[in-house]
């Protein structure tokens, strides 16, 4: 149990660190990471990086099985793109992202390891919630940091830790708390109250 936190902690850290480097400009990479080599301060770090990863916590957690190289390539492919093409629906300049950006962003993301999934863990409860939860939440956590090594590390960090959302155990005990969640809304809501008002 412990080493299993122990390497969990590892591979955010290093999920966090390779999205960060895959980021940032040659000049900020060479103030944020003196340590690394040039040719690591590239849009590679993140894109090959962070789904080695992710990767490498889907083998260790749940097992190893020749669909980790397809769910690599769709990680590679989601982490490439913020999904900019939105933009010209919500008519905003292409030059930024914003909130809808992020979250196509995560939910690509959270999409990826489907094909571990469904070929190897089936876990398809998890898969659910992993792909929406990990887009509101790096949507949130974007729209909350300015700060450019706290941003990208952050969604980094995320990727990875949301992983644990395909064990079977963390899944239904999230299950449980969203299922609590919806009954205090629906409890609280002023539709029911004048239910239980009439039904009185």
């Amino acid at each position: 149990m412990i080493l299993n936190l122990v390497a969990l902690v590892v591979l955010v850290v290093l999920g966090a660190i390779l999205y960060h480097m895959g980021g940032v400009s040659k000049e900020e990479g060479k103030k944020d990471f003196p340590w690394a080599p040039a040719w690591m301060i590239d849009s590679k770090a993140r894109d090959i990086g962070v789904p080695l990863v992710s990767c490498l916590a889907l083998w260790k957690f749940y097992g190893l099985h020749w669909s980790l190289l397809l769910t690599f390539g769709a990680m590679m492919g989601a982490l490439s793109t913020y999904h900019k093409y939105l933009n010209k629906f919500f008519k905003k300049p292409k030059t930024d992202c914003f909130w809808f950006n992020y979250l196509a962003h995560g939910f690509c993301i959270g999409l990826s390891p489907i094909f571990y999934v469904v070929l190897y863990q089936h876990n398809y409860f998890g898969q659910l919630l992993l792909a929406p939860i990990l887009a509101v939440l790096i949507m949130a956590w974007s729209l909350s940091n300015d700060v450019c090594f706290k941003d990208e590390a952050g969604r980094g960090g995320l990727t990875v830790l949301s992983l644990i959302l395909l064990n079977r155990t963390v899944d239904k005990f999230f299950s449980v708390i969203c299922i609590a969640v919806v009954v205090m809304i629906i409890l609280r809501s002023p539709w029911f109250k004048k239910l239980i008002k009439k039904k009185g």
